[in-house]
């Protein structure tokens, strides 16, 4: 009898089954599922990406500002200690000078000490954009274009500082200019290089040296230092990849000449050529070498030059051949993309060819590593004898990214075997490496998944992997087979293979297309990337005019940031990340779009539905859908799971490799889906319709697991090669008055593809192991997640009719709910809003559109002096101290308060009532609260809270218990601050409050017992 493990594995799930099968015997021995995370902590993550992400972009916000606050109280002192700044008295004065106004007359004519203190402050306030090398034209693209169009402004209004240009916009703008229609009036939303500030600071500084003694070098340098210091970039490095084969090594730059090199003679080496009749045609050594000196001199080279070269050589007499990989669809292959870019003219032209192979690597070491581009301008020029022109170019060039497969010592160590026209793998072998087996399967236990991996829905996916695999291994020993299902379709026909294939042709000629016109005038971008590619594309198809506003789209607009590539339907709400989800969109729109589709634009009135109609008539029929849907009925999770999932499937079962069993195995996940219907393991947990999957059943994840066990190489082989197999998809759709019942539907596709159950009581047993699961469910006790919501509440003097404590916070008067509408602070505010909202509603407009149109249509308060719109509203709200923090200012005085993030625990105390009778009481612990705890060095769950309460047990969301009014066993869901407890029945996925399975308790009337469960469902007591 053969031992097999089976895995069915997901981003928030494993399903195990282990099963004993020989021959038309079998057993299974156990099954179950581990859950561990919750699908809704990932809600608003993007693909990879921790939930945690949103939290770490405000923090890095909150850094960048506190950097910025203190850079600005460094410059503030040094200028107050020099007599540039004023004293406190005077500070509002100071600031009021118009700092444009002088910066400008700093040029020209001399200004006082304290009027240059106030051009250094204003200089430090805004300084410019700096470029990375290193961040590429992602980031460059449209702030380069902006400071472009700065400059040749600067030019055209003869302004010798960017201070001085922008003072002519002030000034012209207040004086209602006579200038032409193309002049930008704004002096905010201009992208500024940080080297137009610097320049403007030594001009003033040398122009008012002259009339002020104390401006010295060394004062300079000092005010310079501070007001233009940035902080050098974290280090990256520890992020790079491992080599497979020299595991100690990091993995070596694509742009090395080293890499581009190896990546020749590996895909010159792949290469088959064949006749017309499909007869083979040997490539001669000469013939390699032919190939590799073309590919040493191109970025990419057509199959028809290697050809032409091949005819030359007397390899072939004539174009009627075919490579291997262009039978593929394939039209190009790679060469060196380095040696492409610094051969140009303007960097080493064909010189670079001559140069030793020393300061190559040098040079190419310089442009993968250094960040500043001054830095290479300077090398470029006086070390390696460039021009200006070539040194700029330099400067901003950016070679390949990434990384490769292997470190640079490995590589060295191909070399010489690829060389010899050694394919990669025999190379591979023949150095004496093993790529395949670096762990040759000789543990007991799984160690720790390798930290390279940077997904950490993948890797949190494998840790759990790890529990529960040693825990079959600890209770039943190694399994001879383990399977793992892939989240992959089962092999395609050939039309299928032949249809993605010519819309894969169809793309990459787009795509060619778009990249000569970007490489041609207005655009002038010498190296187009993917960002710049998806823009012109969508520039095509929505006629150069954005879907939104009707504004057309000029070609200058081109990363400019003017016109921004946005999702129809907001990603955090489909996670649709494909082009069919894009569009252009003015970037002010896109703003105030925000987290919206565009029908809910539609309905708070910030588009009209007829024009947007017909703006989006000539877009394809997809994209139209997108626009009007009222719904987003997708999935909300399905994209991400479905790339995570593939991830982990992967990453699992080399992960698994490292075991001593026999075989690691791979299902394809279509072939569970059909094996699923043709055993009839629906009817298992869905008693009702034996057509569909439960999922709102833990278990069903144990289900698939089985049937993974069970999915041998033969069946696998069978369902694979049958093209016209009915899929599971198929299955579903079949017409309802056709369908025929069940079990015939059963028995056709089981003779057909020869299957028939595992063994004579498979179903039966499948039954009875599913029955017995207990759910494991990852325990969340982490202190981790926002301790504090984010909104702010401020106190206030007023009183609530009970004589409560008041307390009022800021709300956008669009956002409101229909209770909040009666909490507006101000009276007459609150009467205006009210009535705005009535006589909208009286209009046929529901109250939820009436609230959401004020956004666009706000209300006015209307007086003898002015019209003033209402946009925010201030409420007044009961303060309740039970689930506020107090925040104290400097003073130690409570200035404002936050309502408590996640409860962390709740810790259960058995005590007396006042008459004496025993009685259970229960202390609710906020996460601010147990971080408090931790910060101090106190325990997190205080088991001497009391000399009068004696503690019985703490509960975590997840924790289980056994409730002793039914003997089922229950899983806590939430907890609320009042001390009620919701608990779900362990085999239930839903949520919902109707849905079933549901247990709600007060400390005092919860009858149970904790217990643990663990990782493979086995069930303890507690110890707590």
């Amino acid at each position: 009898m053969e031992k097999i493990l089976g895995l069915d594995l997901g981003v928030a799930s494993i399903g195990w089954g282990l099963v004993q099968k020989g021959g038309k015997n079998g057993d299974i021995l156990k099954s179950g599922s581990r859950i561990f995370q919750s699908n809704e902590q990932r809600a608003d993550a993007a693909p990879g990406e921790s939930s945690n992400a949103d939290r770490r972009t405000k923090r890095s916000v909150r850094r960048q500002r506190d950097r910025r606050t203190r850079r600005k109280l460094k410059l503030h002192n040094k200028l107050k200690k020099n007599g540039f700044a004023p004293n406190r008295s005077e500070w509002d004065n100071w600031v009021s000078l118009n700092p444009y106004e002088l910066r400008a007359k700093a040029l020209h004519e001399k200004i006082t000490l304290l009027e240059f203190g106030r051009v250094l402050y204003h200089l430090n306030q805004r300084r410019g954009y700096k470029s990375n090398r290193k961040a590429g034209n992602d980031k460059d693209g449209p702030v380069a274009e902006g400071i472009s169009k700065i400059r040749n402004h600067m030019k055209k209004y003869n302004s010798e500082t960017i201070g001085e240009y922008f003072y002519k916009i002030y000034d012209n703008h207040l004086s209602k200019g006579t200038e032409p229609d193309d002049f930008d009036w704004r002096i905010r939303d201009n992208y500024t290089h940080r080297s137009m500030f610097m320049e403007e600071f030594d001009k003033i500084w040398g122009i008012q040296s002259a009339y002020h003694s104390k401006l010295n070098d060394k004062l300079r340098g000092e005010l310079k230092e501070i007001i233009f210091y940035q902080r050098k970039l974290k280090s990256q490095a520890h992020l790079i990849g491992r080599c497979p084969l020299e595991t100690d090594k990091k993995r070596i730059a694509k742009a090395t000449l080293l890499y581009q090199e190896f990546r020749i003679l590996k895909n010159v080496n792949n290469l088959i050529l064949s006749d017309e009749n499909g007869i083979k045609i040997p490539l001669s050594d000469t013939d390699r070498d032919i190939i590799v000196e073309i590919l040493n001199t191109k970025d990419k080279t057509t199959w028809s030059v290697l050809k032409t070269a091949l005819i030359k050589s007397g390899c072939i007499a004539n174009k009627n051949v075919v490579f291997n990989l262009e039978r593929g669809g394939r039209k190009h292959i790679e060469g060196n993309k380095t040696n492409k870019s610094l051969s140009n003219k303007k960097a080493f032209g064909i010189d670079w060819y001559e140069k030793d192979q020393e300061f190559k690597n040098h040079v190419v070491d310089v442009l993968i590593h250094v960040d500043k581009p001054e830095v290479v301008y300077d090398l470029a020029l006086n070390k390696w004898d460039r021009t200006e022109e070539q040194a700029k170019y330099l400067s901003e060039l950016i070679l390949e990214k990434g990384y490769a497969g292997f470190s640079e010592k490995a590589i060295k160590k191909l070399m010489p075997f690829l060389k010899e026209g050694d394919e990669e793998s025999t190379a591979i072998k023949n150095t004496g490496y093993n790529l395949f087996e670096q762990n040759p399967g000789k543990m007991n236990q799984l160690s720790m998944p390798s930290k390279s991996i940077k997904n950490p829905v993948v890797y949190h996916a494998l840790i759990e992997l790890r529990k529960v695999v040693n825990g079959v291994i600890r209770e039943y020993g190694m399994p001879d087979v383990i399977r793992v299902e892939l989240a992959r379709d089962l092999k395609a026909g050939y039309e299928h293979r032949q249809k993605m294939n010519k819309k894969m042709r169809e793309l990459e000629k787009k795509n060619d297309k778009a990249r000569k016109a970007l490489q041609k005038a207005p655009f002038n971008i010498q190296y187009p990337n993917y960002s710049d590619i998806i823009w012109y594309n969508l520039w095509e198809e929505c006629d150069k005019i954005c879907p939104y506003t009707g504004k057309s789209i000029p070609a200058e607009a081109f990363n400019s940031g003017e016109y921004q590539i946005e999702h129809i339907v907001p990603f955090s709400k489909s996670l649709d990340n494909s082009f069919a989800n894009k569009t252009l969109c003015e970037a002010d729109f896109n703003r105030r779009k925000g987290n919206r589709t565009p029908w809910e634009c539609v309905e708070s009135g910030l588009m009209d539905e007829d024009k947007m109609l017909q703006r989006i008539r000539n877009l394809p029929w997809n994209k139209r859908n997108k626009f009007t849907q009222k719904e987003i009925d997708q999935d909300k999770f399905l994209n991400r799971q479905l790339s995570d999932t593939r991830y982990i499937s992967k990453e699992a079962s080399s992960y698994l490799k490292q075991l001593s069993c026999k075989k690691v195995e791979v299902v394809k996940g279509q072939t569970t889906s059909l094996l699923r219907h043709v055993w009839g393991l629906n009817n298992v947990l869905n008693k009702e319709d034996g057509d569909m999957k439960n999922r709102d059943d833990h278990r069903h994840h144990a289900v698939d697991a089985i049937v993974v066990a069970l999915t041998n190489r033969s069946t696998l082989k069978r369902l694979s090669d049958e093209n016209k197999m009915i899929t599971s998809a198929e299955w579903m759709d079949i017409d309802e008055s056709e369908k025929e019942t069940y079990q015939e539907m059963k028995r056709r596709v089981g003779e057909r593809i020869g299957l028939r159950d595992p063994w004579e009581t498979f179903w039966k047993d499948v039954e009875s192991s599913i029955n017995n699961i207990t759910v494991s469910h990852r325990v969340s006790r982490k202190i981790s997640g926002a301790l504090h919501e984010e909104t702010y509440y401020g106190p206030t003097l007023e009183k609530a009719p009970k004589k409560k404590e008041m307390m009022v916070v800021r709300k956008p008067v669009h956002q409101l709910s229909k209770k909040e509408l009666g909490l507006i602070r101000d009276e007459g505010i609150r009467a205006i809003v009210n009535n705005e909202i009535k006589a909208r509603v009286d209009e046929g407009k529901s109250q939820e559109t009436a609230i959401k149109s004020l956004e666009t249509d706000p209300p006015y308060i209307i007086s003898s002096k002015a019209s003033v719109p209402i946009k925010k509203v201030r409420l007044l709200m009961e303060k309740d101290p039970e689930k506020m923090h107090a925040f104290e200012n400097e003073k130690g005085d409570i200035n404002r308060y936050a309502l408590y993030g996640n409860n962390h625990h709740i810790a259960i105390y058995k005590t007396v009532d006042e008459k004496g009778e025993p009685k259970q009481v229960g202390e609710v612990v906020q996460a601010m609260e147990a971080a408090r705890r931790v910060k101090d060095g106190e325990p997190i769950v205080m088991k001497d809270y009391r000399p009068d309460h004696e503690f019985m047990f703490s509960l975590s969301i997840n924790d289980m218990i056994i409730n002793h009014e039914d003997e089922e066993i229950y899983r806590l869901q939430k907890i609320e601050s009042s001390g009620k407890m919701t608990f779900r029945h362990q085999h239930i996925a839903l949520k919902g409050s109707t849905d079933p399975g549901v247990l709600r308790k007060m400390p005092n009337t919860l009858i149970s017992s904790k217990v643990k469960i663990s990782p493979i469902g086995e069930v303890f007591p507690a110890n707590d």
